[in-house]
């Protein structure tokens, strides 16, 4: 029989000192919940612990309203059976919430230690072009192979994979990459648990193949105009919408080239200043993501010496990163469409970006007729 069978569950309270900060307490951890009765409820003589005591302590908690993670131990607790109660002192709950706090960097280093065996397991000597000796209890690369490929000493190899705090250079990260054979995305998620910042990888380009399968993807989306640029903004597919409506040009034409060139594009956007500014601060910060790639600095230079507007926007440094604006087309001289434009990227390929234009609702604006097309 518990000590305080006779409390009640409205009578039950957070310890309100321990749990603030903290959104995850395993207060049902095993086979026991941890509970906290108001001191009125003890009976004469007893503590929170079940023992002898003058009622200080671990009793000396009020009942409080909390918050945030407060609230969801304090629904845990309720959700105990009726009259069940197990005592504990401040400090053993405290304990429960110290071990449950995990360290960042320390579930960092566990992922890169797990991560480093698992790409080792995989691998066997014949694939690296080694001979394999002697009798291996587990599958894989042994840990001195490893070293001996990437060209570092087998006791650093080891620390890195036993996941110790030590520093560790690109040019380390990339020897270990090519002895474990990653891949590209393999490799960047090895330069990221090792806490360093990845490298830029050099542009692949679409396919044909890859921008043939773009092409559903966009004509999926109409009667909203959809298109797909890769880095440098060159267009890899696009719906008749979105070059009837937006001027976008045809496969393998830049973008952004063509909105600054092209004269009827003025005519076309009301607020083309507005975008004009945010296009080039969205290349801008595009080309700052790949500082090795010079391309972007030399379609810079060809668009300076043949637009004016976009040599003084590039002058200005205009930046600007945003994923989400408004756009106001003009179909005829009276009659308009506003979109908002959304820019996602692709995952399968970060190099290219799916350009959506979502129909908003009609709006009577500055003399147009603005409806959703």
């Amino acid at each position: 029989m518990p000590p305080h069978a006779g409390a009640q569950l409205d009578d039950f309270v957070t310890v309100e000192q321990v749990l603030i900060g903290h959104s995850r307490i395993p207060f049902f951890g095993g086979s026991c919940a941890w509970s906290i009765c108001r001191p009125s409820q003890l009976p004469p003589g007893r503590t929170s612990q079940g023992g002898s005591g003058d009622g200080g302590g671990s009793t000396r908690f009020g009942r409080q309203r909390a918050s945030g993670a407060r609230n969801s131990a304090s629904r845990n607790i309720k959700n105990l059976p009726k009259g069940l109660t197990l005592g504990c002192s401040l400090s053993s709950v405290t304990g429960v919430v110290r071990d449950s706090v995990v360290d960042g960097s320390g579930r960092q280093r566990e992922a890169l230690r797990h991560f480093l065996r698992s790409r080792r397991a995989r691998l066997s000597p014949d694939d690296v072009g080694l001979l394999a000796t002697g009798r291996r209890h587990t599958p894989g690369l042994r840990r001195e192979e490893v070293a001996v490929l990437a060209g570092v000493s087998a006791s650093w190899y080891t620390w890195l994979e036993q996941g110790r705090d030590i520093k560790v250079s690109d040019g380390v990260l990339d020897a270990i990459s090519h002895a474990l054979r990653l891949d590209d995305t393999e490799r960047v998620h090895l330069y990221r648990l090792a806490g360093t910042n990845p490298p830029q990888l050099t542009s692949r380009g679409a396919a044909p193949r890859e921008a043939a399968r773009l092409q559903p993807v966009v004509d999926g989306w109409l009667p909203a105009p959809a298109f797909v640029v890769d880095r440098y903004w060159n267009v890899l597919a696009a719906n008749s919408n979105a070059q009837s409506l937006l001027g976008v040009p045809s496969h393998g034409q830049n973008y952004l080239t063509s909105f600054f060139t092209d004269p009827s594009a003025r005519a076309r956007f009301p607020d083309w200043d507005d975008m004009a500014t945010r296009l080039v601060g969205q290349f801008r910060v595009q080309g700052a993501r790949f500082p090795g790639d010079g391309y972007f600095d030399m379609l810079a230079e060809e668009l300076c010496c043949v637009d004016e507007a976009f040599a003084d926007l590039w002058a200005r440094h205009e930046t600007c990163n945003a994923a989400r604006t408004r756009v106001r087309v003009r179909v005829t001289d009276q009659k308009g469409a506003r979109y908002e434009h959304l820019i996602l990227s692709l995952l399968e390929n970060s190099d290219l970006r799916l350009m959506l234009y979502m129909p908003m609702l009609h709006i009577q604006e500055a003399g147009l007729d603005l409806v959703a097309s």
